[in-house]
């Protein structure tokens, strides 16, 4: 993510970039001897162990664990190192790499390669990140027998405080309007999920190593319920957050859009959830806006119609809107002279991908006289 880093400005254009992009690494974790990051260099495998089964790469994991490692490839996690990293980690010193490198590529062996500006081999949050500590193996499970020895077990696999050092600014974070830029663990602690005790995992992975979360079309329609309805003075469209343990959506990067327009395009009616945010030198931060859905929240729009006349109604989901409308174009225009054209085009990769990421969650035309035309809110 790119949040802005508390330091002083610099009185270069990369100081710039670093002071308007980038945030702290944030949560301690309860058990800091796991999460220090970045992760510590393995170290030689053991000559018991020397086994290829112990290859860190996620390749070698897949001999035995084909179906995870299908999940893992596909997931946002396998290309947390993309275009948009890769394209701005020139103009920053090494120790703002370093704050980006400790979420997107974890591993002081990654770290290690992109310095060296090697990255065939950097898979983003891997395998091995999560799993394994000085050729160790760990999970949720025991398990005793394997080709790379012992697995032990650690109950925090099954824990939403394990999400939490790449997903939750610290207590010394930038706070706007009251809220750290990026709070989806507090947002999460504060809700009934965390009470009930349904952890992140719960809902993100479910058995899976999908990581799914509001790119994916299925998954937002289970966290967000949809109920259109028509009476005979207008178009009634609510949306209600009843799936997500968090605000919906978290961060300042997705838009959640919802649309009423009357098919002969003569009346419209729009409704942004999203966090909204400004930066600037002078102010710095500034909360435009917050529409976002805690859990149970409700927003709701209506377009007056006649009786006769019917309408479109749609909900859009953009999840990288601040990225292609704000950080991609800014850092395009504003580094175009100090990256080399390589870098740049990087950079504009991203931005066109991040703008691929836009889908219709629900299109329905309600025509008239029709009562509920669509309900997704059990």
């Amino acid at each position: 993510m790119f949040y802005f880093r508390k330091i002083n400005p610099a009185n270069t254009l990369s100081g710039y970039i670093t002071l308007f992009l980038l945030g702290y690494p944030a949560f301690v974790f309860s058990d800091s001897s796991f999460w220090s990051l970045p992760v510590p260099l393995q170290g030689a495998i053991p000559e018991a162990y020397n086994s290829p089964a112990l290859d860190r790469q996620p390749e070698k994991c897949a001999a035995c664990h084909p179906h995870i490692y299908q999940q893992w490839h596909t997931s946002l996690h396998a290309r947390a190192v993309g275009p948009g990293l890769l394209g701005q980690l020139p103009a920053f010193d090494d120790d703002t790499k370093k704050d980006c490198l400790n979420c997107h590529a974890p591993r002081t062996e990654q770290q290690q390669l992109l310095k060296n500006n090697n990255n065939a081999h950097v898979n983003g949050i891997d395998c091995s990140a999560c799993h394994v500590r000085q050729h160790v193996r760990y999970g949720p499970k025991n398990q005793e027998l394997t080709p790379h020895g012992q697995v032990k077990q650690l109950a925090m696999f099954q824990k939403s405080e394990f999400c939490a050092p790449c997903h939750q600014f610290g207590d010394d974070g930038i706070l706007v309007n009251g809220k750290l830029l990026e709070n989806t663990y507090q947002e999460w602690e504060a809700s009934r999920y965390a009470q009930e005790g349904i952890q992140c995992q719960n809902c993100h992975m479910h058995g899976t190593h999908n990581f799914k979360g509001i790119y994916d079309r299925a998954m937002t329609r289970k966290g967000l319920g949809v109920t259109i309805t028509r009476t005979k003075k207008a178009i009634h469209l609510e949306v209600v957050n009843i799936g997500a343990g968090h605000a919906l959506p978290t961060y300042i990067t997705p838009r959640i859009r919802l649309r009423i327009q009357s098919i002969d395009g003569k009346k419209q009616i729009e409704h942004i959830i999203q966090r909204r945010m400004h930066w600037s030198i002078k102010d710095g931060w500034q909360e435009l806006s917050d529409t976002r859905l805690l859990p149970g929240q409700t927003a709701r729009i209506s377009l007056p119609l006649l009786p006769e006349n019917s309408a479109l109604a749609e909900v859009i989901v953009e999840p990288d809107a601040d990225y292609y409308e704000r950080v991609y174009p800014f850092l395009i225009d504003q580094l175009a002279e100090e990256l080399d054209s390589h870098a740049v085009n990087k950079l504009k990769l991203a931005r066109d991908c991040s703008a691929q990421s836009i889908y219709v969650l629900y299109s329905y035309e309600c025509p008239a006289a029709t009562q509920t035309c669509v309900k997704n809110n059990p």
